[in-house]
């Protein structure tokens, strides 16, 4: 127990409940969808369940209330709270107006949660003390789910294992001969945002200050699940966050390169897995080249095609049976698809927005997005609307 304190830098650190309740949080943050606890199946596309984050959050805010009751005073005059609250007091009187008010109700509740977890860093007056350890444990965590990424890869070709690997419809090996690991979240897209901050932080150490072997190896290891995932807005992101930081220490040339080298090598290793993967997995007949092919595609949005045969994926198979022993993956390339469905979402967001005066001054209600993509409300009539839709 003294060496974990000492390894956190907490051993001359005097711990409160409040302290010690912020600890978990980082490790917590991985698990936000599994494992899952279902409640009841609402309407318009809705499923209560709750994560044992969302649960956990609940406890933390319990025990910081007294903390931050005695900061009310600070909190108040923060202005990052002052929006925070305001926010939150829009969004519970906007219940009144929509379409779905259980969920709703729920929704403003977690939003509430979290600005009262926010209220609770503010009134913690260790926290800049704990900074330093509370980054260590969400390195840690991150190489832990990493780990967990590389078992789903390999246990979505195992079906005695597929069970077991908390991987989504979206993630099995089926749709492109190789599965895409979604950790402890719902989808790839939300663990890649979830690794994106501890890989930040690591890539500005790398750069800042000569680091450990040790140090560049936890980096790949992050960087070789968080490629995995195929998550493009993730990996764009970060592609743009390691350029401002390149920007800002562009003096420190070689760690900027020595970074970039591990990121490229992090890139090729994730498609040599990916490839590995294909190759050995019995549902599907995609190859190791292919598979990295089609990868290279799928993140390039079909710019980059080193298919043999391209083929233009707009939509899924009209198949809905489970593909057999040696059957093409359910997709050979970039999915436009996944582009469409998203743009679609902004364009009914716009429409809904500009349907009446009352919905452009005052919104068209908290957690109404069921209902209006059930209902089909009238889509934006912006240029980029009316090509892609």
């Amino acid at each position: 127990m003294q060496s974990a304190r000492s390894w956190l830098g907490l051993q001359n650190i005097r711990l409160s409940l409040a302290d010690w309740s912020l600890l978990p949080v980082p490790v917590l943050l991985f698990f936000s969808y599994h494992p899952v606890i279902p409640v009841a199946q609402g309407v318009y596309r809705t499923n209560y369940e709750f994560s044992i984050l969302e649960l956990y959050l609940v406890l933390f805010v319990f025990l910081n209330l007294a903390l931050i009751w005695q900061a009310r005073r600070k909190i108040l005059v923060n202005m990052g709270a002052r929006l925070a609250t305001v926010f939150g007091l829009y969004s519970t009187l906007s219940i009144l107006w929509s379409p779905d008010v259980l969920r709703a109700i729920v929704t403003s509740g977690l939003i509430w949660i979290l600005i009262f977890t926010f209220y609770s860093l503010l009134a913690n007056k260790n926290l800049p003390k704990l900074v330093e350890s509370l980054v260590r444990i969400f390195i840690v965590a991150s190489v832990f789910v990493s780990f967990f990424a590389f078992y789903q890869m390999a246990a979505a070709s195992i079906p005695a294992l597929s069970d077991s690997a908390f991987l989504c419809a979206g993630c099995q090996a089926n749709q492109f001969g190789f599965a895409r690991p979604n950790g402890f979240a719902i989808e790839p897209q939300f663990l890649g945002s979830l690794l994106m901050a501890p890989i930040l932080l690591l890539v500005h150490f790398t750069i800042v200050k000569k680091q450990s072997l040790l140090t560049y190896v936890v980096l790949g290891i992050l960087l070789t699940a968080f490629f995995l995932t195929l998550s493009r807005g993730a990996i764009f992101s970060l592609a743009l966050g390691v350029v401002i930081l390149a920007l800002v220490y562009r003096s420190r040339f070689k760690h900027i390169f020595a970074s970039l080298g591990v990121i490229f090598a992090s890139f090729v290793i994730a498609l040599v897995i990916q490839g590995t993967a294909a190759q050995f997995n019995p549902t599907t007949s995609v190859t190791f080249s292919q598979a990295i092919a089609v990868s290279i595609h799928q993140l390039s949005l079909g710019v980059v095609d080193f298919r043999a045969t391209p083929v233009v994926v707009t939509e899924t198979p009209a198949s809905s049976e489970p593909v057999k022993p040696g059957d093409p993956a359910l997709f050979e390339g970039y999915v436009e698809r996944s582009t469409s469905e998203r743009v679609e979402a902004s364009c009914l967001a716009l429409g809904t927005w500009t349907q009446s005066p009352a919905h452009t001054l005052f919104g068209a209600g908290i957690a109404g997005t069921g209902y209006f993509f059930e209902t089909q409300p009238t889509r934006s009539t912006a240029p980029w609307c009316k090509t892609n839709i």
